[in-house]
């Protein structure tokens, strides 16, 4: 896979990364390989665009996978578009410094990206750690953070309001919504994302209930 070529060391990361956004820059066909690429090999959307943050040192740093992230970020995107029959439900049971709930969001950032008319919920105990644009620990907060950094023209046009980001070109959207007892009933998505599900405040089977017919696809990412 193409990933395997990107260095892993922290310095030599950095200068492969701004070396493929001067290319992407310089030259839009380029760009449009490297987009391509992307799409193509997911680890490699991870290891040469993707960046997170770590707010106990207030640093941005680039995405360097260990090899179990690299196959954890696959099967994510594997089980989220496989067009298997029945349930592809998947539990992430995290621990500190492991960036699950990075893994996930840039696994629906990337599918909002390069494939069209897809719909994806997110869901945490409550509308602030959904979408806090001043809260760090809320999933939107984070999911504009990995949008903001990466390459220009990596970006499609894009329309962001609360709760929800649209991918303008292709007709994808991420949707956010706090865990209750309603909670995504009546329609049909995608992928579902119940972060932090251990720490629901509502009837957890009754979150599990109305969740349960909107998708084939439920990610439950919990310390």
């Amino acid at each position: 896979m193409l990933h395997t070529r990107v260095p892993r060391t922290l310095p030599e990361n950095l200068r492969f990364r701004a070396s493929l956004i001067r290319q992407g820059d310089k030259d839009p066909e380029v760009a449009q390989q490297i987009w391509g690429a992307c799409k193509l090999d997911p680890v490699l959307f991870l290891v040469s665009t993707a960046w997170l943050y770590e707010p106990r040192d207030k640093k941005t740093l680039p995405w360097i996978p260990y090899e179990f992230q690299n196959r954890a970020f696959s099967r994510l995107i594997d089980q989220i578009i496989s067009d298997r029959p029945g349930r592809r439900d998947l539990a992430i049971e995290k621990s500190r410094d492991m960036g699950a709930s990075w893994m996930c969001l840039t696994a629906f950032l990337y599918l909002w990206i390069f494939y069209p008319q897809t719909l994806f919920i997110m869901g945490s105990r409550s509308e602030q750690y959904v979408d806090d644009t001043e809260e760090p620990k809320s999933l939107f907060w984070k999911l504009d953070f990995i949008l903001r950094h990466l390459p220009a023209w990596m970006v499609p046009a894009y329309k962001r309001t609360h709760m929800k980001l649209k991918n303008l070109d292709n007709d994808s959207v991420i949707a956010g919504e706090s865990t209750n007892r309603n909670f995504a009933r009546g329609g049909r998505t995608t992928a579902i994302l119940l972060d932090e599900f251990a720490a629901v405040e509502v009837d957890a089977d009754a979150v599990l209930a109305s969740s349960a017919d909107a998708t084939k696809c439920r990610i439950f990412n919990s310390t």
